[in-house]
């Protein structure tokens, strides 16, 4: 649910302040950074468990690693 929330948000920012997930991966499909251009004002937030079995930590780093080269908040 949280990486389909992510996904929403970044295809249509202009119609949401913020997206948050608790375990759910970056999306990484179907173009998820298409819309960049407007998205600066998106907020997001990804939550992780350490202990996560279905997403790892090194998953989750090189997530954070695109998340932050697109300049997402």
């Amino acid at each position: 649910g949280g990486t389909m929330a992510l996904r929403i948000a970044l295809r249509n920012p202009e119609l949401f302040a913020a997206a948050a997930t608790i375990g759910g991966r970056f999306p990484r499909g179907h173009m998820p950074l298409t819309a960049l251009p407007r998205i600066p004002g998106l907020k997001l937030f990804m939550g992780h468990g350490r202990d996560s079995q279905a997403y790892s930590v090194d998953e989750l780093c090189a997530d954070l690693r695109l998340f932050h080269t697109a300049r997402l908040a």
